[in-house]
């Protein structure tokens, strides 16, 4: 019956919605008339075709055309946002990730659609939390990729706090490679680096500023700005100069709330009264960029104008012209 009744409708309306039909999963309303208005015997069964066979194709009608695309379109909306916008590696690739935003929105409407026409007119398997009949769902893994993940970050954490860095780096680099809490892996990662006294590995990663938004890194990167030999703050200033946009935003470190730059001052202050010029003239490279935006970035440098050292005063008069 259910059957003949499909087949009457696509004759009736010389189009049809694909093979969804076929599959009660996706016919609430036809399953309906099926179960409550059919007779089980016959000849009642036979007496009710006059009947029944008008209510099920307007049944089926609904389902292809109502029910059943209503039913998909989440699943069509988590298609899109699977395929445009999950893992996109801000760390990592962050000029390409970003150029990709326009595209990536010019293309929504596209995706959506024909995953929704697709969904509404084949049995596709329902990609997240819906039952599924031609394949199992992919959310069960997802999720125990990133419950896994998790695992990993935390115990990295507790390796990164006892100092056990080549535990905490692999760590992080398996957390990576989940594709899940990459930011939180990628701190832990140059914070090892940093510890390990290896800013040029840091200089030479994909790095976007945005560790300076972590206070762990903040306060680890000043520590070694600080004290580290005059080749590596070098190499940190370079990466400071080049990801000043960065440290503009507030955080916490042993309670204090202040911008990445208010932490690191101190760090700046010693290396502009550091013996090797080069050191001095880097820093004040680096400062430059927030002369007019910061009050105490402006009376270092004109503190370095009023100095003895021509070169040195020169510059600075030049930074804040």
């Amino acid at each position: 019956m259910r059957r003949t009744l499909v087949v009457i409708m696509f004759l009736h309306l010389l189009c049809g919605g694909g093979c969804a039909v076929f599959n009660r999963d996706n016919t609430p309303a036809l399953n309906f008339v099926e179960q409550h208005l059919i007779p089980k015997e016959n000849p009642g069964r036979a007496l009710s075709y006059p009947l029944v066979i008008p209510v099920g194709l307007t049944a089926a009608t609904l389902d292809m055309f109502l029910f059943h695309p209503l039913s998909v379109t989440a699943d069509a909306w988590h298609d899109t946002s699977d395929l445009l916008w999950d893992n996109m590696d801000w760390d990592r690739h962050y000029v390409t990730t970003s150029a990709s935003i326009v595209p990536r929105v010019a293309a929504v409407p596209l995706v959506f659609t024909g995953d929704f026409l697709a969904r509404s007119s084949f049995d596709i398997s329902h990609g997240r939390g819906g039952s599924s009949t031609s394949k199992s769902s992919p959310e069960p893994e997802r999720e125990r990729k990133r419950t896994e993940a998790k695992k990993n970050l935390d115990m990295a954490r507790q390796a990164l706090a006892q100092q056990d860095l080549d535990t905490a780096i692999r760590l992080a680099d398996e957390v990576v490679a989940t594709g899940h809490y990459q930011y939180e892996a990628g701190v832990i990662k140059d914070v090892v680096l940093l510890k390990r006294h290896a800013p040029d590995a840091l200089f030479a990663m994909p790095f976007n500023g945005r560790m300076f938004g972590d206070p762990l890194f903040v306060e680890t990167y000043a520590d070694l700005l600080a004290n580290g030999s005059p080749a590596e703050r070098m190499q940190l200033l370079a990466i400071f100069d080049r990801f000043y946009f960065a440290v503009g935003t507030t955080i916490s470190i042993q309670g204090k709330n202040g911008t990445p730059l208010s932490f690191l001052m101190p760090a700046l202050e010693k290396n502009l009264t550091d013996e090797d010029r080069a050191i001095r003239m880097k820093t004040m490279q680096a400062l430059g960029k927030f002369q007019r935006s910061d009050k105490g970035v402006r009376a270092l440098l004109e503190g370095v104008a009023r100095g003895s050292d021509p070169v040195l005063a020169t510059a600075a008069k030049s930074l804040l012209r």
